[in-house]
């Protein structure tokens, strides 16, 4: 049996400001003025028809680059408020 993989090691993954708040940028939803707004990781993970509970959409971040990658997400993101 194959491990689960943990979305905090995916590429797609965004931290949020909160714990479970993670979202996952594979799914973009565009509302109002254009903002991009993520859906969250859990719930990516529980529906069967996106990445779903065994995480078929994952890929992995390099422990170098994941540190860098989430600073300048986050970094973006509030910009864009």
């Amino acid at each position: 049996m194959k491990p689960i993989p943990n979305c905090e090691k995916c590429v797609y993954y965004k931290p949020g400001p909160y714990v479970r708040t993670g979202m996952c940028t594979r799914y973009v939803a565009y509302r109002g003025r254009g903002k991009m707004v993520y859906e969250f990781s859990d719930t990516v993970r529980l529906d069967k028809s996106k990445c779903g509970p065994e995480g078929k959409l994952f890929l992995s971040v390099s422990k170098q680059d994941e540190k860098a990658n989430n600073s300048v997400l986050w970094t973006l993101m509030n910009e864009e408020e």
